[in-house]
């Protein structure tokens, strides 16, 4: 039954003892985003929910999620990871459904409404899960200038563009045409274009596209170019690196996906629909799903009693081993694109840093050795467990190279030691 039909129930947190909904929220470290997220959780339309925030750094200041919606702080026993971080959580929930949220989000206003009618409009849905876009809206510019070839260099270059300052977008795979490679000093990182480049910039506050060009002394004097869909801009390039600004109008600014569902690959390597693509219709349709993102999903609580989180599994690939075990348990995971949330990404543990690198490797051999079909399995037994020495530039003292493999492969037999023992 849609939520709007249940207005008479329908009330703010606290004012009757079981809500409908419980929403986990994790955090570690993540006080900056405090504000915003209990801000976007205040202005939801469907209101009835308790908010229960797992510390797992114990440095969270109470005062700064008290309140109204804050129904509960439960202090772990130190780091326990998402994983068990979110099963602590989920053994005090009240409600008939529970909602894992990341603390790195903003939510617009109809999220928690959309979830809720989707999960509760057939018996079979186990859990469902959010369309999850970038924080922030991007720009299409396109750059245009001359071009020079540096001695000993058997490129053209037209404009350097310097990306200090715009996050891992430039990048990442957002779109970038006309672009060499990224290049880093240890400081900086920039790129050369080719003459004509378009790119996919992301705007700072409401409306503004920030970025620095400069060039070599051959072009010091000529034109640069930039059109964006609502106008066009020329200068001419001096000495020092020239620092561009553009407004952008809101309805020339765009969405950048981040999730839209996942699915696995024929290596059972994860897989994010839409990533990095530009919101398109295709990706607001409601669809069934292999797997699902954890960043925002809503379960039924019914279907979570008899399937927690592997709590070992720590971080990353923890919603993966959760979805196939669902599955297993003959619930289906949907995606709904009506539900909209907007994630910083990356916030507590960095974009490939050791942390990030060593768990999400580890744990996607463990899901192989829980899940998979047999022959993946003995494949990547045979072949993919020999190959680990590739990630020893990513790693640091704490998540050595060493340590990756122990704990790979020892979990790796373990999982698939159970697995046989639970088949007999």
């Amino acid at each position: 039954m849609p939520w709007s039909r249940l207005k008479g129930r329908v009330h703010l947190t606290g004012v009757k003892n079981s809500p409908l909904v419980s929403i986990v929220v994790v955090d570690y470290n993540g006080h900056r985003f405090w504000p915003k997220l209990l801000c976007s959780l205040e202005n939801q339309v469907f209101r009835d929910f308790e908010l229960i925030v797992v510390d797992n750094s114990g440095r969270l200041d109470p005062e700064l999620v008290s309140g109204g919606l804050c129904s509960r702080i439960i202090k772990s026993p130190g780091n326990v990871g998402f994983a068990e971080g979110s099963n602590l959580g989920f053994k005090t929930a009240k409600g008939e459904y529970v909602c894992l949220l990341n603390n790195d989000t903003e939510l617009e206003d109809q999220w928690l409404g959309a979830l809720f009618d989707c999960i509760v409009s057939s018996r079979d849905i186990g859990a469902v899960c959010s369309k999850v876009v970038y924080k922030q809206r991007f720009a299409r510019v396109e750059i245009e200038s001359d071009t020079f070839r540096p001695i000993g260099d058997s490129r053209r270059l037209g404009v350097r563009i310097e990306f200090d300052g715009l996050g891992c977008f430039p990048f990442e795979g957002v779109e970038k045409n006309g672009l060499y490679s990224t290049e880093k000093d240890g400081v900086h990182a920039w790129a050369w274009t080719n003459g004509k480049a378009t790119l996919w910039l992301p705007c700072e506050g409401d409306r503004t596209v920030q970025f620095s060009l400069s060039s070599a002394t051959e072009l010091h004097g000529s034109s640069v170019r930039l059109l964006w869909d609502c106008g066009e801009q020329s200068f001419v390039i001096e000495n020092e690196a020239t620092v561009v600004s553009l407004e952008i109008p809101d309805d020339q600014q765009f969405d950048i996906v981040n999730n839209a569902g996942s699915y696995l690959d024929e290596a059972w390597r994860v897989k994010e629909r839409g990533l990095f693509k530009k919101d398109c219709p295709e990706l607001c349709q409601p669809i069934e799903l292999e797997v699902a993102s954890g960043c925002s999903i809503l379960i039924r609580r019914s279907a979570l009693l008899d399937v927690p989180f592997d709590a070992e599994f720590f971080a990353y690939f923890e919603d993966t081993d959760l979805s196939l075990n669902l599955k297993r348990g003959g619930w289906r995971l949907l995606y709904e694109p009506r539900s909209l949330v907007r994630h910083y990404g990356a916030a507590t543990s960095g974009v490939q840093s050791p942390f990030q690198v060593f768990h999400s490797t580890r744990n996607r051999f463990w899901v192989i050795a829980k899940h998979a079909p047999w022959n993946v399995v003995w494949k990547t037994l045979s072949r993919e467990l020999w190959e680990l020495d590739r990630y020893e530039g990513w790693m640091n003292e704490e998540y050595s190279l060493s340590r990756l493999k122990w704990e790979t492969w020892s979990g790796f037999l373990k999982r698939i030691w159970r697995r046989l023992c639970d088949s007999d």
